[in-house]
């Protein structure tokens, strides 16, 4: 597979003793915005532990199914060596969540409104789901919270951040 040469695009997005998340974009594409989660060398017990995770719950003859779990990007990505991304970093690809989390959809763009039951019932509906599929693979995600739930293109709940996961 061909590297896409991609440059940071964002400040951090989150960070924490493990990783920091940026948005990317691949350079002779701009509209093509990917999130990186990046790992210094030091650290690749934590990238290597997520990736297994998150392999483990991908299913690739179902891409047409939606789990409402966050997947990692098949691209073989390559960052410009920078402050943000040294070079013996890894990163892991994730599809670009342009609707924001739970919590930013529910208290600002329903302008205080509250959302229908019936709406709420489908979220948590789609999320039990989600989180069906990754029992069933005997991994507990440990971090569930509205920060951790974001939105896809279709408004489908999407349940991200497997870094703490069991």
């Amino acid at each position: 597979m061909q590297p896409q040469n991609y440059e940071i695009c964002s400040d951090p997005l989150g960070n924490g003793k493990n990783c920091e998340v940026y948005k990317i974009k691949e350079q002779n594409n701009p509209q093509s915005i990917l999130i990186a989660k990046i790992y210094e060398n030091s650290r690749r017990k934590y990238y290597e532990k997520e990736k297994r995770i998150l392999l483990k719950i991908s299913n690739s003859n179902d891409v047409e199914i939606n789990d409402y779990l966050i997947h990692i990007k098949n691209i073989n990505a390559r960052l410009e060596i920078s402050k943000q991304f040294k070079a013996d970093s890894t990163l892991l690809t994730f599809d670009f969540l342009i609707h924001g989390n739970i919590l930013d959809y529910i208290t600002l763009k329903s302008f205080g409104k509250p959302i229908s039951e019936i709406y709420a019932k489908l979220l948590c509906y789609k999320l039990l789901l989600g989180l069906k599929k990754i029992h069933s693979n005997n991994i507990s995600h440990n971090k569930i919270e509205v920060r951790n739930i974001m939105f896809d293109d279709n408004f489908n709940p999407i349940i991200i951040h497997f870094g703490n996961a069991l």
